[in-house]
């Protein structure tokens, strides 16, 4: 199918042939018939690509103070080489969708296979043949209304949720700054409220439209605007501003300042310069709020204080409600959209459709919509889930087939360049749940075909080994499948996080001959290997792990109990594989004691009592700044001590001598454990790390939280759950 993206390093906008999307559980598959270019949005988009480096930089400083936090954390090559990286990947373009339903997910009992609905959501209801949306951004379309009209459902919304934020009620005077789409929704919105709406933009012919549309007053000059709404008011001042403009000034809160009068509200539903003229605002005791998309949640949970459960349902009720509520005022009438639409283009010609958006095409333009093949007369959907990118390679002798299920940020910046590196592989299919994903991994890293469908991958009989790199909660069902297929798997962190999972793993792992590696890979650095043979035989040792977590946003799907299952669970394996590592030994109790607000799942401080006397205690800290190292591992035995910070500089002591050991780049191991699984998947090496070290570190992980919330020490015991299977059949997994 044809998908539209933007090269975020080039600006270039292209039309790309990706494999169809699968309806995950809770998701839609949808066939589009209209989508909606918002072109004040995706014109900020494709301008900022189309910048140097330079100008990314200027307009976002936030993310060159990271940047230039992780060049001294992790040196300059790794950080410059990650961010080119990020600069390859195309981005999707298009939030705001309609077509019908193609097929319904697991979970999904409300709506179903020929159903019409609006999409909304950046990143899900995109310009494509074909999108998978989640249950919550879809909205059953009215009878009334075509699909031209339900393209303009999340536009509506946004439109929709700036007035509610205004709270902008019966005989309320209102100013709509900006008469795009979201301005000339919103006046029309307005007028249905009761209010009566003054309306302003330079282009003259916007002007005229929101004339007819219903505007009290519209006009192209700020002085006319402020003459207005003196006359309107009879000299008080308009009661709330919607700013829908999309500019770098600072002219639109300005003169929504002069239009305002005591104590009004001011509410930012465009991105426009944000310097607030601080005397007017301060005179008039003005409120300045911000609208977020169709309302909080509207695309990802973001409510830090409530739980997952609850963030859900408001996420729907939001995408319900202002969709809903928009494309019922359109079936009745009471608000139009066809005057907005100034050009149509087949989703073939989108190219042209952006060059009119960026002004290469000299004419005036509003709501450019893309439009699709009407397939209304198949009665099943078949399309592709695969797409071959390249003729298969000849087999060299003793290659392996390789096989990558996800390719996200991780796989795309650290694993994949890693084992581009290591010679004699075949790099056969890469899956991942987006198709644009899928096929740009695919194209930059070589393989032979991308696909949406991990089951692709797992029937392959080229494929002898696979890396499983999804969120967490699908690792342990696609190890276990995996295994079951015969394949060698290497699975990144963690391998479970929760004991089912765990106990689906090792029921697969026992009846398998295959390697299974788990992408601890921190025990595997050059620095650890030093530390390692410099500890020699001291036991028993003490361990401090400090780790600096940095800040996630509050919505990422690691903070999602069921996908991620919290940061602890994401990133605590790391920490205790390398105590267990240094010391040699496996945990057999732990006592934790959480820091942070809800008391368990982001902050903890760890204590680990191991087998042979060794006793380790790891700082885990959710939110700290990250101007200081991320991790500090400190190790003392008797008569000798270690210190390790960001698997850069590693300090080595022994009878008052120091020696220490310093690298241009952090080395973290990522290349060097993906070379040992290979070495022994070819029978070069047993495999590095024993399966039951694997199940006592998760065992471990899932103590350490049920000790915070008991506030007591709890016993590490992997008996019980070896105990089903105590032997396993012969073959190379060790």
């Amino acid at each position: 199918m044809k998908q539209v993206f933007v090269n975020p390093r080039t600006g270039n906008v292209e039309i790309v042939d990706v494999p169809i999307p699968q309806a995950k559980p809770g998701m839609v598959l949808v066939r589009n018939r209209a989508s909606l270019i918002s072109s004040g949005t995706e014109r900020m988009v494709l301008t900022l690509a189309a910048q140097g480096l330079v100008g990314k930089a200027r307009a976002r400083p936030d993310l060159v103070r990271e940047i230039l936090n992780k060049m001294r954390r992790d040196g300059v090559r790794t950080t410059v080489r990650e961010a080119w990286s990020r600069l390859e990947t195309p981005l999707p373009l298009g939030y705001s969708s309609a077509g019908v339903v193609l097929e319904t997910g697991p979970g999904v009992h409300d709506l179903k296979v020929g159903d019409r609905v609006a999409c909304s959501g950046a990143g899900w209801a995109s310009h494509a043949e074909v999108v998978a949306v989640p249950r919550r951004l879809c909205v059953r379309l009215p009878e009334a209304i075509g699909w031209e009209a339900g393209a303009f459902g999340m536009l509506g919304a946004i439109a929709l949720h700036g007035i509610r934020r205004a709270g902008a009620g019966l005989g309320e005077i209102v100013a709509v700054l900006g008469l795009g789409i979201v301005g000339q929704l919103a006046l029309q919105m307005l007028r249905v409220a009761g209010c009566r709406v003054l309306a302003f933009d330079p282009l003259k012919d916007r002007v005229a439209l929101a004339l007819t549309l219903g505007a009290d007053v519209a006009t192209d000059s700020p002085d006319d605007a402020v003459s207005s709404a003196r006359l309107l008011s009879e000299g008080s001042g308009v009661d709330a501003v919607l700013v829908a403009a999309s500019t770098a000034s600072d002219a639109p809160l300005e003169l929504a300042a002069e239009l305002a009068r005591p104590r009004a509200r001011v509410v930012m539903v465009g991105v426009t310069g944000m310097r607030v003229p601080r005397r007017p605002f301060w005179q008039k005791e003005l409120t300045l709020l911000l609208s977020r998309a169709s309302g909080p949640g509207s695309e990802e949970a973001d409510d830090e204080k409530c739980g997952a459960e609850l963030s859900r349902a408001y996420v729907r009720w939001t995408a319900d409600r202002n969709v809903g509520c928009f494309l019922d005022e359109v079936a009745r009438g009471t608000v139009r959209v066809e005057p907005l639409i100034t050009h149509r283009f087949p989703i073939e010609r989108a190219r042209e459709a952006y060059d009119l958006l960026r002004g290469r095409r000299k004419e005036p333009h509003l709501g450019i919509l893309l439009t699709y093949e009407d397939r209304s007369a198949e009665t099943s959907f078949t399309g592709p889930h695969t797409l071959v990118l390249r003729p298969a390679t000849v087999t060299v002798k003793d290659s392996i087939g390789i096989g990558v299920i996800g390719a996200g940020l991780f796989a795309r910046t650290i694993l994949l360049p890693a084992l581009r590196t290591i010679p004699a592989l075949r790099l056969r299919g890469i899956a991942a749940a987006s198709g644009g994903s899928a096929r740009s991994a695919g194209d930059r890293f070589g393989f032979e075909y991308a696909t949406t469908d991990p089951k692709e991958i797992l029937g392959d009989d080229e494929v002898q080994a696979v890396i499983i790199a999804t969120r967490h909660d699908l690792h342990p069902a696609l190890v276990a499948e995996a295994l079951r297929a015969g394949k060698h798997v290497f699975v990144e962190k963690p391998l479970a996080i929760t004991v089912d999972g765990l106990q689906e793993v090792i029921q697969a792992y026992m009846h398998s001959p295959r390697v299974l590696m788990v992408g601890h890979n921190r025990r595997f650095s050059p620095l650890v290997q030093e530390i390692k043979t410099f500890l020699g035989n001291t036991r028993p040792l003490v361990v401090v792990y400090r780790v600096n977590a940095g800040t996630l946003a509050p919505g990422h799907w690691v903070y999602d109990p069921v996908e991620g299952g919290g940061r602890w669970l994401a990133e605590g394996c790391h920490f205790i594989d390398l105590i267990q590592y240094v010391t040699g030994s496996e945990p057999v109790q732990v006592f934790a004691r959480g820091i942070s607000p809800d008391g368990v799942a982001n902050s903890l401080v760890t204590i680990i009592v191991f087998a042979d006397g060794s006793c380790g205690l790891i700082s885990y800290v959710d939110g700290s700044d990250r101007g200081v190292s991320r991790e500090r591992v400190d190790i003392q035995g008797e008569g000798i001590a270690c210190s390790l910070e960001d698997f850069r500089v590693a300090t080595l002591t022994r009878r008052g001598r120091a020696r220490r050991i310093r690298r241009w780049e952090s080395e973290r191991g990522y290349r060097e454990e993906l070379a040992e699984w290979l070495a022994a998947i070819r029978g070069e090496k047993p495999p590095p790390v024993d399966f039951a070290s694997y199940v006592a570190n998760v065992a471990t992980c899932i103590a350490v939280l049920e000790s915070a919330r008991k506030g007591g020490p709890v016993p590490v015991d992997i008996t019980s759950f070896l105990e089903k299977d105590k032997e396993r059949v012969p073959g190379g997994g060790g």
